[in-house]
């Protein structure tokens, strides 16, 4: 390319080459900056990985504003940065050359440039409105949520909304981490849900001289508490009404056992709610990663009606396992549990998991 531009021939054959050229060098130029704008505002707010983190990291593995920014572009985009000295150094050689304008007609140009930053930058904005409007706002509490999943979550409550900031927790080697964060939502739940949120709140913080706590969620002993919490962070208001609909028994499965793995404890737990009194069944699943932590909990699998006669059956089984002794007949070190009434019942006789074993796969297949 230089070897054409500075050769003397400057005839109009070579010269709308060099054109041609030079609109390549132009566009590509844009494209790399847009880029390197769209990641350094992503890094600038949401944070991005130091240059050593998981290596030999030193402090926090995640840098965030200019740091950030700085890091996300040269991370990604090292190999774009040679491009751009060929791109300008073009340029610059063109302009030399030629002496005219780079640019004859701007406003046409520079719309189309307008169009796609909008365009390309349009995944960001939720992010961005998100951070100055709820950053920016002043909320009258904040409980901070811990030991969910791989996610810390800040609820900000205000006079007429419940927001959530969510935090992914990451794990370095030798100092923990700042959270990054990972984007926010406004709870917006029926009125008699969000009114009972707001009453658990008031309650909370009721005539103490702080503002802000922080919950460890496997901390947390009141099952109506618990279910609230995990409506909130979940933006799912259906833990609240099963607490609200009561369910006689929880049926905790031995697959947790079954699925144990020796890389840290991973593991998939099963269990059943069980309102008898409606015919009604949840089957629910969590998911546990060996030296991670959850990667989802209380996960929904089906809810169901079962039938009068399944039901009663069902009644039978749990009314008669929880009466009588447990014998452990073949020395079983995986049992199966029933919680009712704040007591649990564990399960360890072989034909009587046999038979709660039955039943639950009777009503999965239903």
């Amino acid at each position: 390319m230089q070897i054409m531009i500075l050769n003397d021939n400057s005839n109009f054959k070579k010269k709308k080459i060099n054109n041609i050229i030079l609109k390549v060098c132009l566009s590509g130029l844009f494209v790399i900056l847009i880029l390197w704008l769209y990641n350094g505002i992503d890094g600038y707010l949401n944070g991005n990985e130091g240059f050593f983190c998981g290596a030999v990291a030193i402090g926090d593995c995640y840098d965030y504003g200019i740091n950030g920014a700085v890091q996300r572009i040269i991370q990604k985009f090292y190999w774009t940065i040679l491009m751009l000295i060929i791109f300008l150094l073009y340029i610059i050689i063109y302009k030399i050359k030629y002496k005219e304008k780079i640019i004859t007609n701007k406003l046409p140009y520079f719309s189309v440039i307008i169009v796609i930053t909008l365009i390309s930058f349009f995944p960001l904005y939720k992010t961005i409105i998100n951070k100055f409007y709820f950053h920016f706002t002043n909320y009258n509490y904040e409980i901070i949520i811990k030991g969910f999943d791989y996610n810390d979550y800040y609820i900000h409550v205000y006079d007429k909304k419940i927001n959530v900031v969510k935090k992914e927790q990451v794990i370095c080697i030798t100092t923990p981490c700042n959270p990054i964060y990972n984007g926010e939502y406004e709870i917006n739940f029926s009125d008699e849900i969000m009114t009972e949120i707001y009453n658990y709140i008031d309650n909370s913080f009721n005539n103490k001289n702080f503002t802000s706590q922080t919950i460890i969620f496997n901390n947390i002993v009141d099952s109506r508490e618990s279910n609230i919490v995990k409506s909130i962070i979940t933006n799912d208001e259906t833990y609240i009404k099963e607490t609200n609909n009561y369910y006689n028994y929880k049926i905790i499965t031995d697959f947790q056992y079954k699925t144990l793995q020796n890389d840290g404890g991973s593991h998939i737990n099963v269990y059943y709610q069980v309102n008898l009194k409606k015919n009604k069944i949840i089957k629910y699943e969590d998911k546990y990663v060996g030296f991670k932590g959850y990667k989802y909990k209380d996960k929904i699998i089906y809810e169901k009606i079962i039938n009068n006669s399944i039901n009663s059956k069902l009644k039978t089984i749990i009314e008669d396992l929880i009466a009588k002794e447990d014998i452990n007949d073949k020395n079983n070190y995986s049992p199966y549990v029933i919680e009712f009434d704040d007591i649990k019942k564990e399960i360890y006789n072989s034909e009587s998991i046999d038979l709660l074993e039955n039943i639950l796969t009777l009503i999965d297949k239903q």
